[in-house]
């Protein structure tokens, strides 16, 4: 099972997207765990216990945003 990772700041493009990437996976019968976050400190926190194999990242969010959380990862 692949573990995504969806971080936008906007509740909901984050529930959109999440509703978007579940349904391409299904489509392709492939089985997917996405979890949304509103924040990159948060998401960061969760992918150093147990990385993601995809993380969707919105550039323009307050305090941290996309590009930054890029560099760090």
């Amino acid at each position: 099972m692949l573990r995504v990772a969806i971080c936008d700041d906007e509740r909901n493009m984050l529930n959109f997207l999440c509703k978007r990437v579940e349904a391409e996976f299904k489509k392709h019968r492939q089985e997917v765990r996405v979890v949304p976050f509103l924040s990159v400190n948060a998401m960061l926190s969760q992918n150093m216990e147990n990385k993601f194999d995809v993380i969707f990242l919105d550039i323009m969010m307050p305090g941290t945003d996309g590009l930054t959380c890029c560099r760090r990862i």
